[in-house]
């Protein structure tokens, strides 16, 4: 079973070796032997990926992976797997392990099914990750990245964003990275460093080039055609309601990716605007008492402030003021945030 396991990584397991390796995992053997094999196997990379081979936490992983898969319930091999289901256990799965236990749920690759994993960073909270080919992502607050665990026989590095993301693509002029998102946008890239922006609550989708060269691409009738080719320093701001596309050229295009080393940058930015990033950076919700506030432009850089220390500057220079309630504790509530209420001093 290991060499089968090794064959099968590296894409030489042939149709026999692979029929009796699914045998051997479904059949009258029933668990153990497949414990041990993926015991081993953990062990093996603790060796060099991990400090240790937990034998406790090895198990916990496994029953998480029978409840994802049933295979402990003599249930047939899954194609497909379930997002939410599959992210408790790449929680703590090493990669090469993960790839290991891929045979549970994929046939070789005849049958092109990719198996996939998530990273979400909550409101509140920033995630990085190094991808299988190299790249660099960064999600910022509320924000989800959904992608292959392995882009090794596709025709394209194609990952799903919601929210903002930035990246640092690893170069490859054969196989390009494709990031899209909800609506009509997405990036296609061989390799570079740009900072991309497509929230739900957002009426654009803003895409920043640091470096390299991207092609911005629309989706029309689900075909993706290319939209508009950025150079370093360019901003590209695509309206989802009316489609149109705004695109500009700026020396420094900071305020785009400052958020990854603590920063966030406003230029000239609507009140409005300032509020829901402070509210995804902060985990917290707001309410505006007076509508004329929105108006308020807000231009500015604040590095690493807490919410006080933000708040307390932004009301300095405009003219409101602020009150800050705690969460909502009752049980029918639980999961209500601070709220923070503005007021103006007019």
């Amino acid at each position: 079973m290991k060499e089968v396991l090794k064959k099968y990584r590296n894409n030489t397991c042939s149709e026999k070796e692979w029929d009796e390796a699914v045998g051997l995992l479904q059949g009258e053997y029933g668990e153990q032997p497949l414990n041990d094999q993926m015991l081993a196997h953990w062990n093996s990379e603790a060796a060099s990926h991990i400090k240790q081979g937990d034998e406790q936490r090895f198990k916990q992983i496994l029953e998480n992976v029978y409840e994802a898969t049933e295979v402990g319930h003599n249930m047939p091999i899954i194609k497909k797997i379930a997002f939410h289901r599959l992210l408790r256990v790449a929680a703590v799965l090493t990669l090469p392990l993960l790839i290991a236990l891929s045979v549970l749920w994929l046939r070789p690759a005849e049958d092109k099914t990719v198996l996939l994993s998530e990273l979400v960073a909550p409101a509140g909270e920033q995630k990085q990750i190094t991808l299988s080919d190299g790249t660099k992502v960064w999600l910022n607050a509320a924000s989800k990245l959904t992608f292959p665990i392995s882009f090794k026989g596709l025709n394209e590095r194609q990952v799903h964003l919601i929210g903002e993301g930035y990246f640092e693509v690893a170069k490859n002029d054969s196989q390009a990275f494709i990031v899209k998102t909800d609506g009509q946008i997405g990036v296609r890239v061989t390799g570079t460093a740009y900072n991309i922006s497509a929230y739900a609550d957002e009426r654009f989708v803003k895409v920043a080039l640091r470096e390299g060269s991207i092609d911005l691409i629309e989706n029309k009738q689900g075909q993706y055609e290319t939209l508009s080719a950025l150079v370093p320093g360019d901003v590209a701001c695509f309206d989802k309601h009316t489609s149109v596309l705004d695109q500009y050229h700026q020396d420094d295009v900071e305020q785009f990716g400052g958020w990854k080393d603590g920063k966030m940058v406003f230029e000239d930015e609507p009140l409005a605007g300032v509020l829901r990033r402070m509210a995804r950076r902060y985990d917290v919700d707001y309410r505006i008492d007076d509508s004329s506030l929105v108006a308020y432009r807000i231009s500015g850089t604040f590095v690493n402030k807490t919410l006080e220390d933000f708040l307390q500057v932004l009301a300095v220079s405009s003219e409101l003021s602020y009150e800050i309630s705690p969460a909502d504790s009752c049980a029918e509530n639980f999961s209500a945030k601070r709220m923070v209420n503005f007021k103006s001093l007019k």
